[in-house]
């Protein structure tokens, strides 16, 4: 772990509600008029354990908020079907919103004086700083630490020739760990429903920051529960000592982080690259 933050106690939904802007923008189609049923019956029309909101409309309230953003992707998942579509628009979103949310970082990404690292961790910082997300750290980071470090690298990787090994190409590599970002309860649900499909809203504002560094990028991410609660009752616990053989203990799985695989490519230039 190179970095690690906790974040102060802010209110993520804000940010939240931009994104699903976005989303609605993009979809032109608003998900309180294409399911009005959702928001205005007063019954529960989920099957599963979906806790329904009192009010639904309210801005400030994290379980309304969650509940409006569960119905934004189930209706981002009826007009985008096939996966190919799904994770350009996702990808589409990061875009705006870094360019909306955080314009300054969407600036300076990409320029000589910042590195993909450096800007990597100013997105980090920023998602942290608006409450998006608790804590996030670096693991098995393959990224420059400044951009003299990235364009000696690049140098070093163009000393390959060309044709002979097929390294034609800057390849970086990390690993990045958010904790408790705002929409990890919905990421859940959703990954577990028919098409799976959800925001991956820091992963593409990630992939959107090494879009603007000039790297294409391909991402990769899956839940984790960093915290695992043992049984509660006297019997449960001497079941689960003895081995639980017959896996009668139930093992409550409840994540709170996402970790996010990233690859970014970028061809290197033809002055790079010496040919024999």
């Amino acid at each position: 772990s190179l970095q690690r933050q906790e974040a102060p106690a802010r209110n993520p939904i804000p940010l939240g509600t931009s994104v699903g802007q976005v989303y609605e923008r993009l979809l032109s189609s608003k998900a309180s008029e294409t399911y009005p049923e959702y928001y205005y019956e007063k019954d529960d029309i989920f099957d599963d354990a979906f806790p329904r909101p009192k009010n639904i409309s309210d801005l400030a309230d994290k379980e309304a908020y969650a509940f409006r953003s569960f119905v934004l992707w189930q209706l981002a998942s009826k007009i985008i079907e096939d996966d190919t579509s799904r994770m350009a628009f996702q990808k589409q979103v990061g875009r705006i919103v870094l360019k909306e949310q955080f314009p300054e970082i969407h600036a300076k990404a990409g320029g000589r004086q910042t590195s993909l690292r450096q800007s990597l961790e100013m997105l980090l910082r920023g998602l942290y700083d608006r409450g998006y997300l608790v804590s996030w750290q670096f693991q098995n980071v393959d990224l420059p630490l400044d951009e003299q470090e990235e364009e000696a690298e690049e140098q070093e990787t163009g000393n390959v020739p060309v044709g002979l090994t097929g390294d034609d190409e800057l390849l970086l590599q990390a690993r990045v760990i958010v904790e408790r970002p705002a929409d990890i309860e919905i990421v859940e649900r959703l990954r577990a429903s028919d098409g799976g499909f959800w925001g991956r809203v820091v992963p593409s504002l990630l992939s959107a920051v090494g879009e603007r560094s000039g790297f294409s990028v391909d991402s990769d991410e899956f839940i984790l529960m960093n915290q695992w609660e043992g049984p509660k009752t006297l019997p449960e616990r001497v079941l689960k000592g003895l081995g639980d053989p017959f896996f009668q203990v139930p093992v409550p799985f409840k994540a709170d982080s996402i970790v996010i695989d990233l690859q970014f490519r970028r061809p290197l230039q033809r002055s790079q690259l010496k040919v024999q």
